[in-house]
């Protein structure tokens, strides 16, 4: 069986016909087994494709009678924010917790969140008292459920006076108001700091112990708390308490039956049914966190959604509820979406939680609140389950492949393992198991078990000795003197797999003056600019050749000296600006952009868009450029390119604007895309709904960072890959049909071609024929998507697929290499792949503005075939038993 495919048999296809689901359209998805990480808690991946894009979904349930519990998860103080991971990690749980959402909406410019936070029944902070914020909570009962608590009566008083209390730690010292700060806000209290008349009073034990009009911060104990007073509070304060009063603090009375409640967006999902209006309108398709209770309140549904990247499209908010009306909830809630999005998971074979989904600034975003998963644990755990460890699930022959034995309890927690009680056996193949490493004797799939004390564990283990050639990842070197970069190797099988080997098998040879190479990190560091050569890598009889060049050199594209761009904005509301003026880094002018946020809570983005897009040298491996942040307000300053084929994405310089005086950024290009690119715009963006202000940056001086172009003579590679040339249709064997790709050909090739009965390789959409005895099929995925050509190709192609259970396939298409999403492009080889599976001979063939060539993978054969305008390439094949034969036309 196909290596490849044999690792997804965990994974289970469920749609192979169009199914309708809110406004899109699903065309296959699969879904991991669920995981369970501590008792009642499991933990699941799907990713669904549908004709809008990915859904990629994460999703952690929760048994509320199984033991596990529900807490929140903060920084030190309410006033400031870490990652979700910093947060976890920090707890006081942090050995229990096992999963992690991100939660309530914040305001970065006060430092605080937007809800209500209760924790084990104690009111850390109350609501800013926007009513379109709901909140997600659990009774004293124990029962969860969701609702609006945003303007709570909460009072304390001396026996004689009754005052309201505003807000309890939160920032918002203006109009009328007292507000009360304990130290989970902070260390000290504001004091004289806020440029208007403060009244604050010092409680300790519930007794005044001091009072200050306009006075110095109070430093806040842990018995005690300042509630501080503006506006016409401040005499109310100071006339009606004194020192010594006793002080009683009374809560709303729907505080008094909490322990937990964590605020959060719109309530999407009441009795099992979506409001035809949310009390939060955040539109659009974007990244979403929710969470979601069952009808019988005893189950808890954490899910996030990932989205603005070139493969995931994100949801609506309506679309987000009918995913966890799918899932199961008959209540629900929006959580923080967009950039916040995260969730974190602990398995079991793991000693720190994770994060599982994609966030979308590439990196996890600073928060204030996190909601976590406590598990259930037991005084004296004892052994739960073990499993079998390996670096690998292939090995060449020859080599050594160590195991490890791994094992769990019953609190899910890692246990020790004693290797000396291991007993380990091989079945399947030849082979010997000393010192916990298992060297094969023979090529094949053997298994390999281990006993130890009364439990048992399996893992497969696939043994290759058809190496072709070796394969180094990256395969070419272009870094600064010092620089480091992880090398990775493998050896290519001639069926296309590849099998990741250590440095110690490799034979490695290296220039001093290239640099060096650490064979225990793999890690390579670049020696002395400008030198340039090659590192020689060789197995057996393989050998290959990796091309150094150390040394980058900058290109510059635009130094804003003349009109370079104009001004464009999302949504309309956003207003600004754009033009060169006499602010530069270099030179005599800068490009000042200048954008107003406050006009909408939408992701807003302010635009310089080029005049005439700037068009990077082919070997640029990065963007830089200067950039003034005095009063970017923390935003997102990213660049929009668009590759060789058309698509579109989006480059990051900073995620945050957080810097002032010049700074020299850089944004990496994506190496899946197609270079050369192309610079269309630079922006500022914020996703965040509370941030809503005015700002200005200035550009100055944009780079196209480039490598070396290596002069340097590098030998040819030794491989056995069998060439175009090798492949021929013997004598005796029938010519099945003929393929070109004919698109751009001359009248008279197409004429010699319609003659000769030659099919053109690449159609309008999906077809499938047999052909002679071959299946010849067809896809069209120009412009880099099969998608978004037809998307009912997919479905007809999966259904085919399917059905196919004997003769080879030959699939024609456009390329079958450059996907604009590459999970497209995975998904389908991995179609392609259950036909190896069967055991059938699967070819792909697609034109290429190069030479005749084949590649393998994956057991699946990749021909190019050449496109000619003047001339009729193509290639003709024949059924050789059950499996293809083909060769150039000549």
């Amino acid at each position: 069986m196909n290596k490849k495919w044999l690792l997804l048999t965990c994974l289970s296809m469920l749609f192979l016909q169009q199914l309708t689901f809110a406004d899109y359209i699903t065309l296959y998805e699969w879904r991991s087994e669920p995981e369970i990480i501590a008792d009642g808690v499991t933990s699941q991946h799907i990713q669904r494709f549908t004709n809008g894009g990915w859904l990629n979904m994460n999703l952690v349930n929760v048994d509320l009678t199984a033991g596990a519990e529900m807490t929140v998860v903060t920084d030190d103080y309410l006033s400031e924010r870490d990652t979700l991971s910093t947060l976890v990690a920090q707890s006081d749980e942090a050995s229990e917790i096992v999963a992690a959402i991100n939660s309530d909406f914040f305001d970065t410019a006060n430092n605080t969140t937007m809800g209500t936070l209760i924790k084990d029944g104690e009111v850390l902070s109350t609501s800013v008292g926007y009513n379109e914020f709901a909140s997600f909570n659990i009774a004293k009962n124990g029962l969860p459920f969701v609702g609006y608590i945003n303007t709570p009566n909460n009072t304390f008083s001396n026996g004689k006076t009754t005052m309201k209390i505003s807000y309890i730690n939160k920032p918002y010292l203006n109009y009328d108001r007292t507000i009360l700060f304990n130290n989970n806000w902070s260390t000290v209290s504001y004091g004289n700091s806020i440029g208007q008349d403060i009244a604050e009073m010092l409680v300790v034990n519930d007794v005044v112990k001091e009072m200050r009009l306009n006075g110095p911060a109070f430093t806040i104990p842990e018995n005690g708390y300042v509630l501080a007073s503006v506006g016409t509070d401040v005499s109310q304060l100071l006339n009606s308490f004194k020192i010594g009063d006793t002080i009683a603090i009374h809560y709303d009375v729907n505080f008094n039956a909490i322990d937990l409640t964590i605020g959060g967006g719109a309530q999407i999902l009441e009795n099992g049914t979506i409001p035809t209006t949310f009390s939060q309108n955040i539109s659009g398709n974007n990244p979403r966190t929710a969470l979601g209770i069952d009808r019988d309140r005893k189950k808890i549904i954490m899910l996030t959604v990932d989205g603005r990247t070139t493969s995931y499209r994100g949801v609506t908010q309506t679309e987000l509820a009918q995913l966890l009306l799918e899932f199961g909830a008959y209540e629900g809630i929006n959580l923080d979406g967009g950039g916040s999005t995260e969730m974190l998971v602990k398995t079991p074979w793991e000693t720190a939680a994770n994060i599982v989904n994609r966030p979308s600034d590439g990196a996890e975003r600073k928060m204030y609140t996190g909601l976590a998963v406590i598990k259930n644990t037991v005084t004296t755990p004892v052994l739960k389950q073990i499993k079998i460890d390996m670096a690998s699930d292939a090995v060449l022959l020859g080599e050594k492949l160590t195991l490890k034995l791994m094992g769990i309890d019953e609190n899910y927690d890692m246990t020790a393992i004693d290797p000396a009680e291991v007993k380990w056996t091989v079945s399947g193949l030849a082979g010997t198991l000393e010192d916990d490493r298992f060297a094969p004797t023979a090529t094949g799939v053997a298994s390999i078990q281990a006993a130890y004390k009364g439990f048992t564990a399996q893992k497969t283990v696939h043994v290759y000795d058809n190496g072709v050639k070796i394969v180094v990842e990256p395969s070419v070197l272009k870094l600064d003197a010092g620089q480091q970069k992880q090398m990775q190797f493998y050896i290519q099988t001639a069926d296309g797999e590849k099998v990741a080997t250590s440095p110690e098998a490799l034979t490695l040879v290296l220039p001093d003056n290239l640099g060096a190479f650490d064979m225990a990190m793999s890690t390579f560091t670049a020696g002395t600019d400008g030198q340039q050569g090659y590192m020689t890598v060789g197995f057996n009889d393989l050998i290959t050749y990796v091309p150094i060049g150390n040394g980058t050199d900058k290109a510059l594209i635009a130094d804003f000296e003349t009109a370079t761009g104009t001004f464009l904005s999302y949504p309309e509301a956003v207003t600004g600006k754009y033009a060169e003026l006499n602010f530069p880094k270099t030179g005599d002018l800068g490009g000042m952009l200048t954008y107003d946020f406050t006009t909408t809570t939408d992701t807003r983005a302010a635009y310089m868009k080029f005049n005439e897009p700037i068009m990077l040298p082919s070997n640029t491996e990065s963007i830089g450029m200067w950039a003034y942040g005095d009063y970017g307000n923390d935003h997102w300053l990213r660049g929009k390119i668009i590759d060789a084929n058309g698509a579109a994405t989006n480059i990051t310089f900073a995620r945050h604007i957080d810097w002032t005086g010049w700074k020299y950024l850089t944004a990496d290009l994506p190496d899946e895309l197609a270079a050369p690119f192309t610079l269309e715009r630079i922006y500022v963006v914020e996703t965040d709904v509370t941030k809503q202000d005015e700002g200005t940056v200035v550009i100055d001086d944009v780079y196209a960072v480039v490598g070396q172009t290596i002069t340097a003579s590098i030998p040819e590679n030794v491989t056995k890959q069998k060439q175009i040339a090798d492949y021929k249709i013997e004598d005796g064997l029938t010519k099945a049909f003929t393929a070109a790709y004919l698109t751009q050909a001359t009248e008279p090739v197409a004429e010699l071609a319609a003659a000769s009965g030659i099919v053109k390789a690449a159609g309008n959409g999906f077809s499938a024929e047999v052909k002679n005895g071959i299946w010849v099929m067809t896809l069209n995925n120009g412009g880099g998507s099969i998608r978004a050509n037809d998307y009912t190709q997919w479905t007809k192609f999966i259904q085919k697929v399917t059905q196919i259970e004997s003769r080879p396939v030959v699939l024609m298409m456009r390329d079958s290499e450059i996907f604009n999403d590459s999970l497209e492009g995975t998904l389908l080889y991995r179609q392609l792949g259950t036909l190896v599976d069967k055991g059938l001979d699967v070819t792909v063939l697609y034109p290429t503005n190069d030479d005749y060539s084949v590649n393998i993978k994956s057991g699946i054969r990749i021909l190019n075939l050449p496109n000619s305008v003047e001339q009729l390439n193509a290639y003709t094949f024949a059924v050789r038993d059950k499996a293809l034969a083909f060769e150039i036309v000549q």
